[in-house]
């Protein structure tokens, strides 16, 4: 062959190779992504960067409409709290407490150590605990000598400071509820502290006076006691409409069957002599209003114009 068609030959084979190998390459990377480099909405910022789940979290509003409620019927006292929490009572026979306790928590409770990592700690004693946070438990103390405050409707004294070895925060209130004292430690830290609501419904009992005989007849009466927080009662007797001064007492025994007077009250009197009208009697007793808790049953009784002996109204406590 003349070498004048050797070079365009070479030229025509090598042009065929190169188109063979773009075709062979393209097919291999037909599956790569195509890239957009159009403007993209940039990434929402990240809220929870560290990666924590709070268990609780639609209690930490301020929204407690769900709670439940916790109701000590020997002490008399009622509190709310959120229903995933847990509660134990302690006796005083358990652990050999001196004192009964109450404990609150957003977790369970370990028998084995019931007070770590509780959120309320309730304490019933008939020693005032007051007197050994001063000195006994704070190495810095933010009230010095504690400073008055309440728990609901408790009025009481607060303590606040720093624990010794721990150097752990506590804040503490101790009130009184009848012959004993009660001692609250709650856990700021908690995130509900102060959302809880805590009712003593012990200082006070009504009772309705019903009428007895003729005298007392399509006439109703009340009987208010309340504990003056003093080792004292106060008994305070309405009756809608009496005449004369008839005396009133406290009986043993129930309004079916009155035993002996135990308690002598201040007659009931409308500052009238012979015109009917609304009567009222009222008589500070020297017994706490527990104390007479502790001799039930007993009945409120006002005498009858008709016969000493009888009742025109009576009222059970029981």
């Amino acid at each position: 062959m003349k070498k004048k068609y050797i070079l365009p030959i070479i030229y025509v084979a090598l042009l065929c190779l190169t188109n063979a190998g773009a075709y062979h390459l393209g097919t291999q990377h037909s599956n790569t992504p195509v890239i957009d480099s159009s403007p993209q909405p940039s990434a929402a910022p990240q809220t929870n960067p560290s990666g924590y789940v709070d268990p609780f979290p639609r209690y930490l509003t301020d929204d407690t409409t769900d709670w439940l409620t916790y109701t000590n019927k020997k002490y008399h006292f009622s509190i709310t709290y959120p229903p995933t929490w847990k509660y134990l009572e302690i006796p005083k026979s358990q652990y050999n407490n001196q004192d009964e306790v109450v404990l609150f928590s957003h977790q369970d409770i370990q028998s084995a150590n019931p007070h770590l990592m509780t959120d309320y700690n309730f304490t019933i004693s008939k020693n005032n605990l007051a007197l050994n946070w001063q000195s006994k438990y704070f190495q810095v103390e933010d009230y010095k000598g504690g400073k008055p405050c309440s728990m609901g409707n408790l009025p009481g004294t607060c303590f606040a400071g720093i624990l010794k070895g721990d150097n752990a925060n506590q804040y503490v209130f101790v009130g009184k509820i009848g012959d004993y004292y009660i001692q609250e430690r709650g856990h700021e830290t908690s995130g509900y502290y102060g959302k809880t609501i805590f009712h003593y419904f012990g200082n006070e009992i009504t009772i309705k006076l019903n009428p007895q005989d003729s005298v007392g007849k399509d006439n109703m009466g009340t009987a208010i006691l309340t504990d003056l927080s003093n080792g004292k009662t106060k008994i305070v007797i309405r009756l809608e409409s009496m005449v004369s001064k008839p005396p009133a007492a406290i009986y043993s025994g129930s309004c079916a069957k009155p035993g002996a007077i135990k308690y002598p009250l201040t007659n009931v009197s409308n500052g009238l002599k012979t015109n009917s009208a609304p009567g009222t009697s009222e008589t500070i007793l020297n017994v706490s209003l527990d104390t007479l808790r502790s001799q039930f049953p007993l009945a409120i009784g006002v005498q009858s114009t008709l016969s000493p002996e009888s009742l025109a109204w009576c009222g059970d406590l029981k």
